[in-house]
């Protein structure tokens, strides 16, 4: 009796020290992801130009997952997707555009790092994003003014870009959340529903709530639908208690089998 109690108690602490399985988290909206990195890098990225290194890593695990959500998306959920993947497209192009125009005051100084995180995450390199000012290499020139007035004037036009591209996005979560679910699939109707004759011609209806009316009444059940052959009870109402044991004919036009009472008996279709 120890012996066992010793194994139980062992079991138990084996299962305690067992991690428990969480429920998977459901997916981010891409609002929210979007929104948190338009909020870390845009005005950066349309500030005066340097040689900062660039977002671009963030950027790409963002479009990564997107692009495979779209790829399995239920139609509802397209929209919001692809609303998504243009809003990364948009910003590929804010920093390839930005990077040429600083290619030109910088040459081959110009940086395009893939760096992790944000740009609130990072150290000299980033600051010079935000502050517009190359620690290293300031250019005070006619050629430098002349590029960051061309850039600022892009800029204008790209953020009112980005704005309508993350409205657009939003909107389109908007009006998946507000989509009624897919319907399930309606209920095939049991092939012996409908109307049915006996051989003493009165009539009964096998309904779909599983009750029969006319001549007789009662309920009914399919018992069995194993190797495509289908069997019935059709159990009648007081004072007559019967049961009749049925199976359904392969062309679905008849009901035949036996009583309780193991007399033969049949329904037919009119």
């Amino acid at each position: 009796m120890s012996s066992r109690c010793d194994l139980f108690v062992l079991c138990a602490a084996v299962a305690a020290a067992l991690p428990v399985m969480a429920e998977p988290a459901p997916a981010s909206l891409p609002s929210e992801q979007l929104q948190a990195y338009s909020s870390n890098n845009l005005e950066h990225l349309l500030g005066p130009l340097n040689n900062g290194e660039l977002p671009r890593a963030e950027l790409a695990k963002l479009e990564i997952e997107y692009k495979a959500r779209l790829a399995v998306a239920s139609p509802q959920d397209k929209a919001e997707l692809q609303a998504a993947v243009d809003i990364c497209t948009a910003f590929d192009r804010i920093m390839d555009e930005r990077q040429q125009l600083a290619v030109q005051l910088y040459g081959g100084d110009a940086r395009n790092f893939n760096s992790e995180g944000s740009t609130r995450r990072h150290g000299d390199k980033r600051a010079e994003i935000r502050s517009g000012v190359n620690n290293t290499n300031f250019i005070a020139t006619a050629s430098a003014e002349a590029a960051n007035k061309q850039w600022k004037e892009r800029g204008n036009l790209w953020r009112t870009s980005m704005t309508q591209l993350l409205l657009r996005e939003r909107q389109a979560e908007l009006v998946a959340a507000a989509a009624p679910a897919p319907k399930a699939p309606a209920e095939t109707a049991d092939p012996a529903v409908g109307e049915w004759w006996t051989e003493n011609r009165y009539s009964i209806e096998l309904n779909p709530d599983h009750t029969f009316s006319g001549g007789r009444h009662g309920t009914w059940v399919c018992t069995s639908s194993a190797g495509g052959t289908r069997t019935y009870e059709l159990h009648f109402n007081p004072p007559k208690n019967w049961v009749d044991y049925l199976t359904l004919s392969a062309d679905g036009k008849s009901l035949t089998g036996k009583t309780r009472g193991d007399a033969n008996v049949g329904y037919y279709r009119p």
